[in-house]
């Protein structure tokens, strides 16, 4: 059973990252189903 998800976002690329055509769609999905997000 899943408790919950967090994720390690780099504060540094984050944008460019969740803007990015190939991987952004995970980037973004990943923190919008995070219930916790540490900001590295």
């Amino acid at each position: 059973r899943l408790d919950g998800v967090v994720v390690a976002i780099d504060a540094v690329d984050v944008v460019d990252r969740a803007c990015h055509v190939t991987y952004g769609p995970l980037v973004r999905r990943q923190a919008a189903a995070a219930e916790l997000l540490v900001v590295t």
